[in-house]
């Protein structure tokens, strides 16, 4: 029997807002405005919307999977501590907006209403963090057609459309095959190229143009909370940069964790080397400010020092941690930049216990681990970069008397390097010192971190890029810039003369398209006009026994390894593929939909992607869809295995 589904938000049902965040800027106003919501009105700022949607990232990036709204707010709250019936009220509040703010979209409620007149299967599918019971209110008000109609959320389910395994999800519980299946929704990738995949009929449904509300004044929220005077102008670029930018992103964090940390009666901070090491100093300087009744330290550590793999460099981490550790007079948490959790999990199960962390970002699930996280961000962007040390990495530990020591390794950085980093963390520490001056409780602190944060790593202009792309950046401080500039000629080598060598021969940066964010109009034509000509240039003849394989995803890895497959006579490129095949169709190489993977003959599909846990997914997804999983192996594994076969 033939089976169709819908998807819901701009498919059946819309909003009155251009954008799902609007919702967000709306709730906010509202608490503004209605003495109802007096005590929210004490607590949340300006930049709640901003918060909202960060809050969704981290509770889904923590938990492995989707979640529900209880989830969402739960992360949230960790900005706010709100009470329990404070919370509810928020939670309810965002629903009250939702249903204020919506309206059905006539022409498919009537579609499915002559569908099931016809006597056709029809089931619901939304990628939403609502409640079924929510879905239930909003048909009611909106379309009451639809209320007695299957639904299947993905935050119910725990997997979503625009990772395939909710289509396989419905597949099982529906009974029903993909060659009968039709789904209709908006959105180009999930509810278009995704479910192809799975050999599904897909329609895509293009909403009319409609004038949606959006007269929000962000501008004045996102300002620079300080004055840039002439003082500053005067001082080196490197403290300017640490002034103006760096200093409003690591305060934003910062402040946060000491607020959290007073929240829950957390008496002490460790701040782990080396990101901690700025990130300590600003905390010093709060709470000398405030006369906060916390203490600070700084814990030397690092991947290599809490993975020990001999029995005696276990005993002596050990050692030191209980040595630093025994000097605490109350509950501790950890602090760090950004990482996945798992070498304080490590620790956690050394010492048999389980441990506080602050994060700006944390990159992968943490439910399985021994620790308590506390993310600021979702995404990390470049605030390992911001942090910087004048030392070297902790290599392990040694018994120097009664004392554990750290070993520090020798780093390289000449005194000019050395003078650089500490200008640009003076500039973060007097910003600090300034801001503590203005009533940083009414600032909308964490909107403007986040702002700061996203024109630093996607728009920061040709100036701003050569200052944070000549930050040294590398394991062991060496002199090596996060993303040098690069002249034609070096240009010409990356993009033409190399062919299967990895970039790491012919580029010493760390970002090659931030390095490209240096460029002028000019100079980013001759990028292009390289990579063009690489394309055109003749290809060996591959071996008659060369591997066929297929690049799944084409961001950042994926060009890379078609760059160097193209002139590898060992292994063939049958196609490349992509969830959002689309965006790539006005470059020279072509990239397909993921149904072509049942169409042609290969050996493997290599994932393109750096994420341990995005591979995950997009290998469950693959084999859902029938993909044979002996056919499926991640980047690294592909390059490490077979690359010099």
């Amino acid at each position: 029997m033939v089976m169709y589904s819908f998807d819901v938000y701009d498919t059946l049902i819309t909003r009155s807002v251009e954008e799902p965040r609007d919702i967000f800027r709306l709730m906010y106003d509202a608490i503004k405005e209605n003495d109802d919501y007096q005590k929210l009105r004490r607590v949340i700022r300006s930049d709640f919307p901003e918060i909202r949607v960060a809050s969704e990232k981290k509770a889904v990036i923590k938990k492995g999977a989707e979640v529900l709204l209880d989830d969402i707010y739960e992360e949230l709250n960790v900005f706010y501590f709100l009470e329990k019936d404070e919370l509810d009220k928020l939670k309810k509040l965002e629903m009250l907006t939702e249903f204020e703010n919506s309206s059905g979209i006539s022409e498919n409620v009537e579609l499915i209403e002559w569908l099931r007149k016809d006597g056709e299967r029809i089931v619901l599918i939304s990628d939403m963090y609502m409640p079924v019971s929510f879905f239930i209110e909003l048909f009611e008000k909106h379309a009451p057609t639809l209320v007695d109609i299957p639904l299947y959320i993905s935050g119910v389910v725990g997997v979503s459309k625009k990772d395939g395994l909710l289509f396989s999800y419905v597949h099982d519980k529906e009974n029903v095959s993909y060659q009968d299946w039709t789904h209709i929704g908006d959105n180009i990738v999930s509810d278009f190229n995704v479910p192809r995949l799975y050999g599904i009929k897909t329609e895509l449904f293009v909403p009319c143009s409609v004038n949606r509300m959006r007269n929000f004044d962000e501008s004045s929220e996102q300002n620079q909370m300080v004055d840039n005077n002439e003082d500053i102008r005067l001082r080196s670029e490197e403290y300017q940069l640490g002034f103006n930018y760096v200093g409003a992103v690591l305060f934003g964090y910062v402040n946060w964790i000491i607020n959290v940390a007073l929240q829950l009666d957390i008496r002490e901070l460790f701040f782990i080397a080396r990101d901690g090491y700025v990130l300590k100093k600003i905390a010093d300087i709060i709470i000398r400010n405030k006369n906060i009744d916390i203490s600070t330290h700084y814990l030397y550590g690092s991947r290599i020092a809490w993975n020990p793999q001999k029995d005696s460099d276990t005993e002596a981490l050990l050692a030191y941690l209980r040595q630093e550790l025994g000097r605490t007079n109350g509950s501790f948490a950890f602090v760090d930049a950004k990482g996945t959790g798992q070498s304080v999990d490590n620790l956690a199960r050394l010492l048999g216990t389980t441990i506080n962390v602050f994060y700006y970002a944390i990159l992968e699930a943490v439910a399985d681990k021994k620790i308590n996280t506390f993310v600021y961000e979702a995404e990390g962007g470049l605030i390992e970069n911001f942090c910087r040390a004048p030392h070297g990495m902790t290599s392990g530990y040694i018994r120097n008397g009664d004392r554990i020591e750290p070993v520090i390794e020798q780093d390289s950085l000449s005194p000019s390097i050395m003078e650089r980093i500490m200008d640009c963390n003076q500039g973060v520490e007097d910003y600090t010192r300034v801001i503590l001056n203005k009533c940083t409780d009414n600032l909308p602190l964490f909107g403007i971190s986040e702002s700061i944060m996203k024109k630093c790593v996607s728009n920061p202009g040709r100036e701003l890029a050569r200052l944070i792309g000549d930050i040294p950046h590398d394991d062991n401080n060496n002199e090596n810039l996060y993303a040098p500039y690069l002249n034609k000629k070096e240009i010409y080598r990356i993009e033409f003369e190399r062919t299967t060598e990895p970039l790491e021969k012919y580029y010493k940066g760390c970002n090659l398209q931030y390095s490209y964010k240096r460029l002028s109009e000019e100079e980013l034509k001759w990028v292009s006009d390289c990579k063009k000509k690489y394309l055109q240039r003749e290809v060996p003849k591959k071996d008659k026994d060369a591997m066929r394989i297929v690049i799944y995803a084409f961001g950042i890895y994926g060009q890379e390894l078609y760059h160097r497959t193209l002139h590898n006579a060992g292994i063939y490129v049958a196609a490349v593929v992509d969830k959002n095949h689309q965006k790539y169709q006005n470059i020279d190489i072509k990239v397909e939909g993921l149904n072509v993977l049942y169409e042609i003959e290969y050996e493997y599909v290599v994932i393109a992607l750096l994420s341990k846990s995005q591979t995950l997914t997009v290998n469950k997804m693959l084999v859902s869809a029938g993909i044979d999983k002996d056919k499926i192996i991640g980047y690294k594994d592909f390059l490490n295995h077979y690359w010099e076969k």
